[in-house]
């Protein structure tokens, strides 16, 4: 006897020292036999206050709760055990979550005694849970609804729609320009208009839609149980009104606009996918229609819609399956007897598609980011031919690169420049970047200063396409500009077109007052070469002197010579 006592006391110093809650019911009177002191942390409560009150523990549930604990101790009454959680609410209003495993206890003789359980404090795995789940369905900046949660919520939809007939819609919405904030504030500051324009959407719609970020500046609202498919534009009109208010950030008034497309179940597609598909294309139609508006998707835009997804997957894998290549159009002097330069222009051959315009795929890579690794290849390939040229003993010309306006603006291109000629021991003279007046304008102070270090290195800089965009004397004045070319829209039109004359001969003159060199783009004709070069144009380049070559040919041009006809 005295040994059990013994094993009672040591195993009641074992519960009463436990972090757990460790309990004991009387089946016979639903008394409480035991409970150890671990109760009074998890309860806020005296353990004496259990024992004084037998219908304590169950009040103590939160009432949302008390029904599916009621339920599970009757389970258990029937012989089933019970492992269940859920909430307490503590006397000052603290709310914690608990797990309660419980089951019946029998005696030697098969009598069923008590029920015994375990009560554990679960509420830092709750937190985790909870806040791992958040997560993955949220988006981290704004805390608007991520992709994969807004294509369940899709899902989810579609399925109730297929069963009541109504519409779900979805708007595809981007921000007009928004890489000009990004550019002249930062991407730090470009964050918080984005949470500014999450907020504002979320009190636009109702609560049983669904408002998401796709990424970057582009927003989707999901608005699913629609009686009628037209309701939908007019949420959208509501989207474009909310923002003819200025967003207020950091002491100044930001004013932001939107494009949206709009696509509607069934009629534009019957999965998330194709939802959202169509209403992206719908959306770069409203941008095309001049921004701030509103473009419902159509069949047409659907066919369209694959055929630009299917040239961007192509697209991404042209690099490394070293299907893009470089063309080199010759650059000669006024005699048209010798090559001065070469501007390298880019060429995609796709196995299937064969030769892709860069009419086509490079705004594509341009609105896609492609243009960046892209840039960056062509940079380094036409400096690493050049250098073989010179090497080969060819000399007297430099490369003429092309960079776009995003590369320009968003990559260390004076750093680049550096470590690729760095790499292929070719002279800084002999490299000719070419800018358009797109790129110039964007982000002014942080341009001139680039061009800046770029002339500093040495290179030479020409101004692609002059006279078709915002040129102006003083504009020229402004940036550290070598070369104009004259556009090929007007070069086309001389000598005949009075015109097309009087604005070449401008831009010749304007050009040659703070010494800088023009180049005539689309120079086709020996009547055009000869006009230009009596207003002493200093270089041609067009298909009267030689269209774009391959690698081969431009080297057998440089041993050989350019043929007779080039001369004027």
């Amino acid at each position: 006897m005295q040994q059990l006592n013994l094993a009672e006391e040591k195993l009641s110093g074992v519960l009463d020292s436990i972090r757990n809650v460790v309990w004991s019911q009387s089946l016979a009177n639903q008394a409480l036999l035991y409970l150890n002191p671990a109760a009074e942390l998890l309860f806020g409560r005296p353990v004496a206050d259990f024992f004084a009150d037998g219908s304590l523990l169950l009040r103590a549930v939160h009432a949302d709760d008390r029904q599916r604990v009621n339920e599970c101790m009757a389970e258990i009454h029937a012989g089933k055990g019970m492992t269940l959680e859920y909430r307490i609410v503590q006397p000052d209003g603290a709310m914690r979550w608990v797990e309660n495993k419980a089951r019946l206890i029998t005696g030697p003789d098969g009598r069923l005694l008590s029920i015994d359980g375990v009560a554990s404090d679960i509420a830092l795995r709750r937190s985790q849970a909870e806040r791992m789940e958040y997560q993955a369905n949220h988006d981290a900046l704004t805390g608007l609804t991520n992709r994969s949660r807004l294509n369940d919520r899709i899902d989810q939809a579609l399925a109730r729609a297929g069963r009541t007939g109504q519409h779900v819609v979805v708007l595809f919405m981007d921000l007009d320009g928004f890489k000009f904030v990004n550019d002249s504030y930062g991407h730090s500051f470009g964050d918080k208009p984005l949470c500014a324009v999450a907020s504002r959407l979320s009190v636009i719609v109702r609560d049983c839609d669904t408002v998401a970020r796709q990424g970057g500046d582009e927003f989707v609202i999901l608005l699913p149980d629609l009686g009628r498919a037209e309701d939908a534009l007019q949420v959208a009109a509501e989207v474009l009104d909310a923002f003819t208010v200025a967003l207020p950030l950091d002491g100044r008034d930001l004013h932001i606009s939107a494009s949206i497309g709009v696509s509607t179940h069934p009629r534009d597609g019957d999965d998330s996918d194709s939802l959202l598909k169509h209403a992206d294309v719908a959306m770069y139609r409203a941008k095309a229609h001049g921004r701030i508006a509103v473009q419902a998707c159509s069949q047409e835009m659907g066919a369209q819609a694959l055929e630009r997804m299917e040239l961007e997957a192509a697209l991404r894998f042209a690099l490394e399956r070293n299907e893009l290549a470089l063309h080199y159009q010759p650059q000669v002097d006024r005699s048209g007897t010798r090559i001065v330069g070469l501007e390298a222009l880019i060429r995609w051959h796709h196995p299937q598609l064969g030769m892709v315009s860069p009419l086509r795929f490079i705004p594509l890579a341009e609105e896609t980011g492609l243009i960046m690794p892209i840039g960056d290849w062509v940079l380094r390939t036409a400096c690493a031919q050049a250098s073989a040229w010179h090497a080969a003993g060819f000399s007297g010309f430099g490369v003429a690169v092309n960079l776009s306006a995003r590369q320009f603006q968003q990559q260390d291109i004076p750093a680049l420049v550096r470590e690729v000629l760095a790499q292929n021991t070719l002279s800084t003279a002999c490299l000719e970047l070419e800018l358009t007046e797109c790129a110039l304008m964007q982000n002014t102070d942080a341009t001139v200063e680039t061009m800046r270090q770029l002339k500093r290195l040495g290179v030479r800089l020409a101004l692609d396409g002059f006279g078709t965009g915002y040129s102006s004397l003083s504009y020229l004045t402004r940036f550290p500009i070598d070369v104009l070319k004259i556009d090929k829209s007007f070069v086309a039109d001389v000598p005949h077109d009075e015109g097309a004359s009087s604005i070449t001969r401008a831009i010749i003159a304007m050009a040659q007052s703070p010494n800088m060199d023009t180049v005539a783009e689309g120079v086709e004709t020996a009547e055009q070469h000869q006009f230009l070069s009596a207003l002493h144009c200093g270089t041609m380049q067009g298909y009267h002197v030689s269209r774009p070559l391959p690698v081969d040919q431009v080297t057998a041009l440089l041993r050989d010579g350019l043929p007779q006809r080039a001369a004027a």
